[in-house]
């Protein structure tokens, strides 16, 4: 698989900078309620999958790789949610966090610096 496609991909759904967010949300909620709230979580993240997908610009093969990887570890963080948030605590979760939104912004200024590139080819 690609990392051009992956890490850009698994960095915009964050999950374990999500996942206090996420535990916040569904505190209180019964086991089907949670599950119901996780599909539609997956749901969303499918369906951002796709649009990188039928973008095309990667080939089809690391999309493919992407929108079935991608999803599965969100729908495993956010699953094990209270374990992870138990393990790294809210400060880490944080931390993790910021780490994400650090390299979500480097792959914004790589996109930008690549589309220039290419305007003034």
């Amino acid at each position: 698989m690609s990392a051009s496609v992956f890490v850009p991909l698994l960095v915009a759904i964050d999950p374990i900078a999500i996942t206090p967010f996420f535990m916040e949300a569904t505190d209180g909620l019964t086991p089907q309620s949670r599950t119901r709230v996780l599909a539609h979580a997956m749901a969303t993240a499918a369906t951002i999958t796709t649009l990188v997908l039928l973008h095309g610009s990667h080939g089809w093969g690391p999309a493919f790789a992407a929108f079935s990887v991608c999803p599965a570890i969100t729908a495993l963080t956010f699953a094990q949610s209270g374990r992870i948030v138990r393990i790294i605590g809210p400060a880490g979760a944080r931390a993790l966090g910021k780490v994400s939104s650090l390299i979500l912004a480097a792959v914004g200024v790589r996109m930008v610096r690549v589309g220039l590139e290419a305007i003034h080819a």
